[in-house]
């Protein structure tokens, strides 16, 4: 069961925290019963005029890094790189 309230923070957005929710978690390889874990979740509704860090806009760059990072990683194992003449 999951009780929550709702406000506005001060990037405009509606914050709904919820609290009274349980997470169940077990251990790979022990044959032991899930442990219970009380935990507070909180989900932002952004409008248009929030600011781009909440949201997306963080997670976006990150992908795009990650990317990139391994077209390096790759074109550097295959030598294909920009640096090496037998494109």
């Amino acid at each position: 069961m999951s009780k929550g309230n709702e406000e506005v923070n001060e990037q405009g957005a509606r914050e709904t925290k919820v609290v009274e929710t349980v997470d169940y978690q077990s251990h790979p390889g022990e044959d032991r019963e899930p442990t219970k874990e009380a935990v507070h979740v909180v989900h932002l509704t952004c409008d248009n005029k929030c600011d781009s860090s909440v949201g997306g806009g963080k997670l976006a760059s990150a992908a795009a890094s990650v990317a990139s990072t391994i077209r390096s990683a790759k074109d550097a194992i295959l030598g294909t790189g920009k640096d090496n003449p037998k494109k």
